[in-house]
């Protein structure tokens, strides 16, 4: 009588990873770096501005939020297509930065402000930060999969 070996019973062929969730996860990282440029841009424009906006504060933790996020996000998807451990967890961290700075942006910006108003910065922390959050929720979610964990553990 003959027995038939089961797939993950010892001497089972286990394939490689193939890598698919951790290369999306570092082409998502690297999709977010525009918007995220962006949103430095608008922030240190608003600051340079003056008195039509007159939360500095609120600016500067912005400006630095986006200088985390962009330092986060271009090492994390260099260091995770060279399969580095590091590198998901630098592109977890910039997109769940991206994440809390959009909460926070609506947040801040209807308790200062009130109302919508027809501004560029109504449109940045109302309307472009909370579109960032799809994507930032995908790397996010793309960078904690077992799967892509594996594939940077198995460097060889």
């Amino acid at each position: 009588m003959t027995f038939v070996q089961q797939p993950g019973y010892p001497g089972a062929v286990v394939r490689p990873p193939n890598g698919g969730t951790a290369i999306a996860a570092a082409t998502l990282a690297l999709l977010c770096l525009p918007w995220t440029w962006w949103g430095l841009y608008q922030n240190i424009a608003f600051l340079l501005n003056g008195p039509e906006y007159p939360y500095s504060l609120s600016l500067i933790l912005h400006v630095t939020a986006c200088v985390l996020e962009l330092a986060a996000l271009a090492a994390g998807a260099v260091l995770l297509f060279l399969r580095s451990p590091a590198g998901r967890w630098l592109v977890f961290a910039g997109a769940a930065l991206i994440i809390l700075q959009a909460v926070a942006s609506v947040v801040v910006f209807s308790l200062l402000i009130g109302e919508f108003r027809e501004t560029d910065g109504a449109f940045t922390y109302l309307v472009a930060g909370p579109v960032m959050v799809f994507p930032a929720v995908a790397v996010l979610l793309l960078a904690v999969l077992p799967a892509t964990g594996q594939w940077c553990a198995r460097r060889h």
